[in-house]
């Protein structure tokens, strides 16, 4: 749940933080649409689920960005708000059958995939954690952003065991 930022300069966390705080004012104002707009209803009613589901929608847009906001929870945020948004583009396309209306949430869905992988870091070469390579516990598990160790899954005495004493291990021996 917690994450460590990719980018560890001022110029990155401001940039970190100002497209964090869009995500969150853009789905914070989409959630409070469904309450708002009379158009919404008109939508809803049209999937068929009812208006409970409208309310649901709009509770979920606003938690999703609430947890992007806060640094320690930006990947369920994400993720919850992705799958919000997938989902928005399938019931447009499956459901009520107008395809051209999924472009929108479908691309709201991609960018916020991007954003997370750019988040990340992750690359093509940073991909390889499954690998057997001898600095897999380096490349796959970085240090915490707040300065605390991240935990392997290996353990050692039955308990897990911190990166930087593997690694301290690994350079001794």
């Amino acid at each position: 749940m917690f994450e460590g930022q990719s980018r560890r300069n001022s110029s990155g966390a401001l940039t970190d933080w100002v497209l964090r705080g869009g995500v969150a004012a853009a789905f914070a104002m989409f959630g409070a649409e469904k309450f708002s707009d009379p158009q919404w209803v008109k939508i809803f009613q049209q999937i068929g689920y009812g208006q409970w589901f409208r309310g649901f929608s709009g509770v979920v847009e606003i938690l999703g960005g609430l947890l992007v906001l806060l640094p320690w929870t930006v990947t369920p945020g994400l993720a919850l708000l992705g799958g919000t948004m997938f989902s928005a583009a399938l019931i447009w396309i499956f459901m009520l059958g107008q395809g051209a209306n999924a472009i929108i949430p479908g691309a709201f869905g991609i960018a916020l995939v991007l954003f997370w992988v750019n988040r990340r870091g992750l690359s093509a070469s940073s991909l390889h954690c499954g690998s057997r390579s001898r600095n897999r516990e380096a490349a796959c598990f970085p240090e915490h952003e707040f300065g605390l160790p991240t935990l392997t899954t290996s353990r050692q005495n039955g308990f897990p065991t911190p990166i930087h004493e593997i690694n301290e291990k690994n350079s001794l021996a």
